[in-house]
C-alpha cells in the first residue's frame, strides 16, 4: 500500500499572513493619524502637521507626533502635574487625542484585517 503524500504548506501560510497582518496595521496607522488631527487640540496647526505615520520594519508601524510640547497636550498637563490645560483652543478637542484615535480605530480591528485579507494576493 503507498504511503499518503503530504503536502506541507505552513510556510506558504505563515507568508501571506504576514503581508495580511502588515497591511492591516498600515492601514490602521494611516487611519489613527486621521482620526487623531481631526480630535487634536491647535490654535496654528503645527501640531497636526507633525503626526505622521511610519513604518519601521514588516508587522511594526508607529504613530509619531514630533514636537516638543506633544505628550503636554496628549496629558492636558506637565509631567510633573503643574500646568494643568483648563481650557482648549478648539472646541470638540482636547486630551488624550492620540490614544482616542488608537482606540476608535483598533476597536474595528477585525474589519481591517478581513479588508486586508480580500486585497493580498495569495
Amino acid at each position: 500500500m503507498a504511503q499518503p503524500k503530504v503536502i506541507d504548506n505552513s510556510r506558504r501560510f505563515m507568508r501571506v499572513n504576514a503581508r495580511v497582518l502588515d497591511a492591516a496595521l498600515g492601514r490602521m496607522g494611516r487611519d489613527i493619524v486621521q482620526v487623531t488631527k481631526i480630535r487634536i487640540p491647535f490654535k496654528s496647526g503645527d501640531l497636526q502637521k507633525e503626526i505622521e505615520h511610519k513604518k519601521v520594519a514588516k508587522l511594526v508601524h508607529k504613530v509619531i507626533i514630533n514636537k516638543e510640547y506633544a505628550a503636554y497636550q496628549e496629558k492636558g498637563q506637565r509631567a510633573d502635574g503643574s500646568r494643568v490645560v483648563r481650557k482648549y483652543t478648539t472646541p470638540g478637542t482636547g486630551k488624550n487625542a492620540l490614544k482616542d484615535g488608537g482606540t476608535t480605530v483598533t476597536k474595528d480591528a477585525l474589519n481591517y484585517l478581513k479588508q486586508a485579507a480580500s486585497q493580498v494576493k495569495i
